[in-house]
C-alpha cells in the first residue's frame, strides 16, 4: 500500500479519538493547568514493544493500564499532545497498521474535577465527539462493560470514508478508547471479514492494576 494511504488511515484513527477527548473535556468550564499524563519515556511501560509483529502476539503499557493482543502488522505507540480549550492533553496511542486498515488503543487521563462529574455525562459528551464522524449507525450504540468499569460500543460509517467499529471505556478519570478501521470502498464482504478478524482485539483488551 501507498505511504499516503497508511498516513490516511493513521490521521483518520487518531483524529476520531481525538475529537471524542475534545469533546469529554468541553462539558466542563473548569480551568486546570497542563500536564503530562505519559511521559515520553514511559511509553514502553516497562515491556518492550516490538516494531513488526508477524503473527497475534498480546501487548502491555502498565504505564497506561492496559494489555491487548494485536495482529501481525508495523506496531506503532507514541505520545499525542491534544489542545483544548482547558489546556494541553497527552493522548498515549498504541497501534497497528495493515496495509490500508489499522487497529489502535489510545490512552488518556483527565484532571482530577472530573472525579465529581456522573459517568453518565462524561459518556454522553465522548459520544457527542465520537458523532461528529459519524454519517450512518450500522448498529444501535451498545452498552458494555469491562471489569465492572462502564463501556460503549459504536459502529459505523465515518465521514472520513472510514468504517469503524469503537469501544469507549471510563475507568474513573482514564479513558481507553479501542478502534479498527477499514475504507468503506472496500467490499462489504471483505469488510465483514475484517471486523470479524478483529474479535481477538476487543476480546483480549484488559485492564491492569495501576494507580490514578
Amino acid at each position: 500500500m501507498a505511504p499516503i494511504a497508511r498516513d490516511r488511515i493513521k490521521t483518520a484513527v487518531e483524529r476520531v479519538a481525538t475529537v471524542a477527548i475534545a469533546a469529554l473535556l468541553s462539558i466542563s468550564e473548569a480551568v486546570w493547568l497542563p500536564h503530562r499524563a505519559f511521559a515520553s519515556d514511559d511509553t514502553a511501560g516497562g515491556t518492550e514493544i516490538p516494531r513488526q509483529i508477524d503473527e497475534w502476539q498480546e501487548l502491555e503499557n502498565q504505564g497506561a493500564g492496559f494489555a491487548v493482543a494485536m495482529p501481525p502488522g508495523t506496531v506503532r505507540q507514541g505520545v499525542q499532545p491534544v489542545e483544548t480549550s482547558l489546556g494541553d492533553l497527552d493522548v498515549y496511542i498504541l497501534g497497528v497498521d495493515l496495509d490500508d486498515r489499522a487497529f489502535a488503543v489510545m490512552v488518556a487521563d483527565f484532571p482530577s474535577f472530573f472525579a465529581a462529574v456522573p459517568p453518565s455525562t462524561l459518556f454522553e459528551g465522548a459520544i457527542a465527539g465520537v458523532a461528529t464522524n459519524v454519517d450512518r449507525r450500522l448498529t444501535p450504540d451498545r452498552r458494555i462493560s469491562l471489569s465492572g468499569y462502564p463501556g460503549m460500543e459504536l459502529f459505523y460509517e465515518g465521514g472520513d470514508g472510514l468504517v469503524y467499529k469503537h469501544q469507549l471505556y471510563l475507568v474513573d478519570r482514564r479513558l481507553y478508547q479501542l478502534m479498527a478501521a477499514i475504507p468503506l470502498d472496500i467490499p462489504e464482504a471483505e469488510r465483514n471479514a475484517f471486523f470479524e478478524k478483529a474479535r481477538p482485539f476487543f476480546e483480549s483488551f484488559e485492564f491492569l492494576d495501576r494507580p490514578l
